[in-house]
């Protein structure tokens, strides 16, 4: 199974580091490569696709990317500078099991019991009492 990543995370992190700019320094070169090799690991996106995210490259230059990433993984200078850019887009993975603040949609429908319960509290969002508080419901809950 795949990870999932924040693509607007990884794709600001990408800008940060300037590597959509035509510089061909040795720094910025790993780190481009590294990072073609993070966006064909982790998101579905074409060769081409992830060549203009990185400067405009072609599919070719990004695929020679991907290979040589994997052939220099254990080189001391390619590890020190790719190293900031490794923890930056480490924090760009989707954490599945991160506690978010639940609506008062989303809580009433994890108390509903049975599918019947389910059916009043969507004909209760539909109709929109105006005795209840709600906030932002309109699009909310969508049953058949």
């Amino acid at each position: 199974m795949k990870k999932q990543i924040d693509i607007e995370k990884t794709l600001s992190v990408i800008k940060e580091f300037g590597l959509d700019t035509k510089t061909r320094k040795r720094d910025m070169v790993y780190n481009r490569m590294y990072a073609a090799k993070f966006l064909r690991k982790y998101t579905s996106y074409s060769l081409e696709k992830i060549g203009t995210y990185l400067g405009n490259k072609n599919h070719a230059t990004v695929l020679y990317y991907v290979g040589v990433c994997e052939d220099l993984k254990k080189d001391k200078v390619f590890l020190t500078c790719t190293n900031d850019l490794v923890n930056r887009l480490n924090y760009c993975f989707v954490d599945q099991y991160e506690k978010e603040t639940l609506t008062w949609l989303e809580i009433q429908v994890l108390k509903c019991e049975s599918f019947q319960d389910l059916k009043k509290l969507q004909t209760k969002v539909l109709e929109k009492q105006p005795d209840e508080n709600y906030f932002e419901m309109e699009d909310l809950l969508v049953l058949v």
